[in-house]
């Protein structure tokens, strides 16, 4: 499924389709500055494990998160 989000003028309908995919453990694929990224929910141990297995990684390699909201390092971290 390809849905185009566009910044100067999004579409709430488009936007609920991406929230759904993320819901539902989906990844998705956007654009950043350089190259595009590939997304997931990171509190979806199964979205993660989806990432992990494309980019052919191990537990050993964590990805690395994009946090959307500043409070979100609190809901993925542990304490040590």
């Amino acid at each position: 499924m390809l849905i185009k989000i566009y910044p100067e003028n999004p579409n709430p309908r488009e936007i609920d389709k991406v929230i759904d995919v993320l819901r539902d453990g989906g990844l998705v694929i956007y654009p950043t500055d350089t190259v595009y990224a590939i997304g997931c929910d990171a509190l979806n141990v199964r979205a993660v494990e989806k990432i992990c297995q494309l980019k052919e990684s191990t537990r050993k390699k964590q990805p690395f998160h994009h946090l959307l909201q500043p409070f979100e390092p609190q809901r993925i971290c542990k304490d040590k």
